[in-house]
């Protein structure tokens, strides 16, 4: 397998563009411009695609240039990452959700200033911007996100294997959930430090009631893995049950995405709206958890 780290002044600037004026969803342009409120005040008059574009390159252009040496320190240090433990991350990734990764498989990189790192086929931007601050946490590092994100593209292979299709946030949710349970494996937790991983922040306050018990839904699910491990289930077979239990709270779930997503969460609103959006969601007793 090859990994790929590089710099791409064209896709980021148009990733940027996608997330201040064509995504759907407001919370992505929410994060950017209050992490970057200068290019919120550049772009404020400005209504063609082509002027948007130049100034967010030209400001992209600019941060970095400041930045420079800083940036080209922790390029140098992931780098260095990558090529002492990728390969063996995304080996022990593939034997935990049983697939194989080809030898021939790519992934690339992107090093980017967004606050968020999304992803692309088989590719994703790297937010250095924590780094670049000095508010790195132990999960910044690339080997973290390479193992969260290649995760994703696994389980996307192997839904289109099954045939399998979900509703948009059903999918969300799914991965999420499923990337942080993986993170934790013990096969993975000597390269990453993750036993304390918690994953995308919409899955900290989101909690289910099994019963007359609530619980955060990603330790849900992670009691359920455990207990399929123990059975020495495979990894199929888990995935079937979260799937099942997923659409069974399908409506719930699309309203906590939607909730989380268009929320504005002013800060003396935030207590106000983690108090709602942690209201717990009944589960489906009718769910076969053998």
């Amino acid at each position: 397998m090859k990994l790929i780290l590089k710099h791409d002044e064209e896709r980021e600037t148009n990733v940027f563009w996608k997330y201040i004026y064509s995504e759907e969803k407001d919370f992505y342009k929410k994060l950017i411009f209050k992490k970057f409120p200068e290019l919120e005040k550049n772009l404020a008059k400005e209504s063609a695609e082509t002027n948007q574009k130049n100034i967010i390159k030209n400001f992209i252009n600019c941060f970095k240039k400041e930045k420079d040496g800083i940036i080209k320190a922790i390029e140098q240090e992931e780098q260095s990452k990558l090529l002492k433990d990728g390969e063996m991350v995304l080996d022990a990734l593939g034997e935990i959700m049983e697939f194989h990764i080809g030898s021939q498989q790519e992934y690339t990189i992107f090093l980017s200033i967004l606050p968020f790192s999304p992803f692309e086929k088989n590719s994703f931007y790297f937010s250095i911007l924590s780094k670049i601050e000095s508010k790195e946490n132990e999960h910044s590092d690339i080997l973290s996100l390479l193992a969260h994100e290649v995760s994703h593209f696994i389980l996307f292979d192997i839904l289109r294997s099954k045939n399998i299709t979900l509703e948009r946030h059903e999918l969300y949710f799914l991965k999420e959930i499923l990337a942080v349970i993986v993170l934790k494996n013990k096969l993975l937790v000597n390269f990453l430090k993750a036993e304390n991983y918690r994953g995308n922040t919409i899955l900290y306050k989101l909690y289910v009631r099994d019963g007359i018990e609530a619980i955060n839904i990603v330790e849900y699910f992670e009691k359920i893995y455990a207990d399929k491990m123990h059975e020495n289930k495979n990894f199929e077979e888990y995935l079937d049950i979260m799937i099942k239990e997923i659409r069974n709270i399908s409506g719930a779930l699309k309203h906590k995405y939607s909730f989380w997503m268009n929320k504005k969460m002013d800060l003396d609103k935030k207590l106000e709206f983690l108090k709602e959006y942690s209201r717990p969601v009944p589960l489906n007793r009718n769910v076969d958890k053998k």
